[in-house]
């Protein structure tokens, strides 16, 4: 294990400018990145926090431009507990391939988010009056984790294993997206109860 370092030192001849694309300014040292790539390995407090004030700002800042702000937030978390756990299962990601491996993660979770955006926009194009309008309004009301669950299991038919696995997230979680998404669906497409017309009290009188 390599002794902890803390990001930020430039005591080392050795070092690595960051991506200018990641939004990341000044230099770290191979020894510091490679012990913070240890560290998360191994599960370490403070690694993953570290990991995270390290790459957070250059991903919010990929995320806003390319997808929008509106996708920003709960976004990073989730694509930086991607990428650590890319980190833990791929031996080969050291200090000299962590910034690319971070690329390659968030290139990944963008591409299926516009995917996700995609196929949610040609839902709501193939349906219209009452119903349509009832799914875009159910559509703008959904997450975008819920929006990727029911893009892979109904429309990819993906298995919920890999789903969880792809996404992060635990089965009973996925259970829940799924169903809180598929109430609001069904919430919305229901059909309303037919009032019964009743005449009015004098025309109901006059009558008996």
């Amino acid at each position: 294990m390599v002794a902890s370092a803390s990001i930020g030192s430039h005591d080392m001849d050795t070092t690595l400018t960051r991506n200018d694309d990641l939004g990341l300014g000044g230099r770290e040292s191979r020894r510091e990145l490679d012990g913070l790539v240890d560290r998360i390995r191994g599960a370490e407090p403070g690694a993953r926090e570290e990991f995270a004030e390290l790459f957070s700002r250059g991903i919010s800042l990929l995320l806003a431009r390319d997808l929008g702000p509106d996708q920003v937030e709960g976004n990073v978390e989730r694509i930086l507990a991607a990428a650590a756990n890319d980190i833990r299962q791929d031996v080969s990601i050291i200090s000299d391939t962590l910034a690319s491996a971070v690329r390659s993660r968030l290139k990944r979770e963008v591409s299926a988010l516009r995917e996700s955006r995609a196929a949610s926009t040609e839902a709501a194009r193939a349906v219209s009056g009452e119903a349509g309008a009832a799914v875009r309004k159910v559509l703008g009301e959904l997450s975008s984790r819920q929006k990727e669950i029911l893009r892979r299991h109904y429309i990819l038919e993906q298995p919920r294993q890999q789903i969880c696995a792809e996404m992060h997230i635990s089965e009973p979680e996925f259970r829940s997206l799924k169903n809180d998404a598929r109430n609001l669906y069904d919430s919305a497409l229901r059909p309303k109860p037919v009032e019964r017309y009743q005449a009015p009290l004098a025309l109901r009188q006059s009558a008996g």
